[in-house]
């Protein structure tokens, strides 16, 4: 299912950012493209292999045995015994969990929005988005939407932020269709530079929409908006970008982050003489 949300439509940056200046309160942002779903790693590959939503645990449960067995990862984490920690490396590093990316800065997520319509066919005339969610709106609507044994194990959680607290709301039965807002204790490089945060589902059965639609109708009141950024915004998006500190370099160290500032510095260098 299609991201639910109100669609804004901006030309220029001064019209997108006059757009998040409505914007009252807590949000959270994700670069996407216009026609993605929301949907999570782990529930994109069992897609992609033909398997059955309903054996989405049993997956999740072994790629978390295996990720933690191999050498490569050990010395790595804190607590061994942290599933959300170990979640949140294996998302960092490309394997299939169920959590979602999002951050709290809508740059950053200009920024990856963009990055994925770079690599696009410019004759196709994509759009890439940036999508919003009032952070409020979660809050305010789980407590109407989960029986009481669970609002308990949400309380739990948001007090405790433990390991125990977020299996017993996130992964033992029984298991209900909802996102929160989740990030493990110790935070790796990137999440913090990129402000970052995962939305996690409760019901991994599911699909990560029909956990969102779980929580409540995101399209009233406005809770929820889609920035479709057109190409013609590209250019221009990236200088502002780069002068507020907002790049590959600065939000992927390391030699893979200048490599790909690089590519982004392409249509800059006519200006330059050498």
């Amino acid at each position: 299912m299609p991201f639910p949300a109100t669609e804004e439509r901006p030309r220029t940056w001064e019209e997108f950012t006059s757009l998040l200046k409505e914007l009252e309160g807590d949000w959270l942002f994700r670069g996407a493209m216009a026609k993605w779903n929301p949907e999570s790693s782990l529930e994109r590959a069992c897609r992609q292999w033909g398997m059955p939503l309903r054996e989405m645990p049993g997956v999740e449960r072994k790629l978390l045995r295996d990720f933690k067995r191999h050498p490569e990862v050990r010395g790595l984490l804190g607590d061994p015994d942290d599933d959300l920690e170990w979640f949140a490396m294996m998302q960092h590093y490309g394997a299939p969990t169920r959590l979602l990316d999002w951050t709290y800065s809508p740059f950053v997520a200009l920024f990856f929005a963009l990055s994925c319509l770079l690599k696009t066919d410019p004759t196709e005339r994509s759009k890439a988005a940036v999508w919003a969610i009032g952070g409020a709106w979660l809050d305010e609507m789980l407590p109407r939407r989960l029986d009481a044994r669970k609002m308990r194990k949400l309380e739990s959680y948001r007090k405790k932020r433990t390991s125990a607290s977020f299996r017993a709301l996130f992964i033992s039965p029984p298991r209900t269709a909802f996102v929160y807002t989740v990030n493990p204790m110790r935070l790796n490089e990137r999440l913090s530079l990129q402000q970052g945060v995962f939305l996690c589902p409760g019901y991994v059965s599911r699909t990560f929409g029909d956990n969102l639609a779980g929580v409540g109708p995101l399209t009233d009141k406005g809770n929820a908006r889609s920035f479709l950024i057109p190409r013609e915004m590209m250019k221009e998006s990236f200088r502002h970008l780069h002068q507020m500190n907002v790049s590959a370099r600065s939000l992927c160290p390391g030699l893979p982050g200048y490599a790909g500032w690089l590519k982004h510095r392409i249509p800059f260098l006519p200006d330059y003489t050498v």
